[in-house]
């Protein structure tokens, strides 16, 4: 094995094994020429913007809680990200929703390291098919600064704030867990509303409750089962009703 093939191989499994990596490649004894053109080509396309790998190393996740502290899934994926005003494509990124960081994977000297880049020259990021912007002058009904992930951006606008805390858990050795909290929040009347519950959303739109259940009825969207697909949807309806 080369030593490109034995350090991508190396790297691979270390990131799978502390839950911060993504198998990139088959975990396989072998690789073909494709697998190290997939190194050379990744190590080229980020050693050009020096600018973004500034910050301290990422130290993975506490291995003592019961699942993982990442958006959507523990293994890290290809993203963009726009940093200082530049963008950078298909990066290897995950984001902890717990700290509220956004971890880069980078090659350097026939190595990789995980880094949490500077959040405060992170403009947005794209990851999974969501796309998080950073708020950091906090308009009215947002709690707290941070990444959004920006579920509809109309006139109705449409924010989720992802999170997830520690619960207690009994299985194991384990005696916490992460459990998600995300919070959803929707632009009406120049500020932000917090809605965790349909009530919550008809309050906020009294005169036109009967045809937002109506709407929701039709399209058989559920809050409770899926919020993502339910928020995407309402946000096209809602800027039809206030345009009557």
């Amino acid at each position: 094995m080369t030593a490109v093939k034995s350090c991508f191989f190396s790297f691979l499994v270390l990131l799978s094994s502390s839950s911060i990596g993504q198998n990139l490649l088959p975990v396989n004894q072998t690789y073909q020429d494709s697998d190290i053109e997939l190194f050379n080509r990744y190590s080229q396309s980020v050693n050009g913007g020096a600018a973004i790998y500034n910050g301290p190393e990422y130290k993975g996740a506490d291995p003592t809680i019961a699942g993982h502290p990442y958006f959507l899934n523990k293994n890290f994926q290809f993203g963009s990200v726009q940093y200082m005003g530049y963008t950078y494509d298909s990066l290897i990124i995950g984001y902890n929703i717990v700290q509220d960081q956004l971890i880069l994977v980078y090659p350097r000297d026939d190595a990789f390291f995980a880094i949490v880049p500077r959040k405060d020259r992170i403009n947005y990021f794209s990851l999974l098919g969501h796309h998080f912007v950073q708020i950091k002058d906090l308009p009215a009904g947002l709690p707290d600064e941070g990444f959004y992930d920006v579920l509809y951006d109309g006139t109705t606008k449409i924010l989720a704030r992802r999170s997830k805390i520690q619960a207690a858990y009994q299985e194991g050795n384990y005696l916490f867990e992460y459990k998600l909290n995300d919070q959803y929040f929707l632009w009406k009347d120049g500020r932000f509303h917090t809605i965790r519950t349909r009530a919550a959303l008809y309050q906020l739109f009294k005169e036109d409750k009967r045809e937002i259940k109506k709407f929701i009825r039709d399209e058989n969207i559920d809050f409770k089962t899926y919020p993502d697909g339910y928020f995407q949807k309402l946000g096209p309806y809602l800027d039809q009703l206030q345009l009557k």
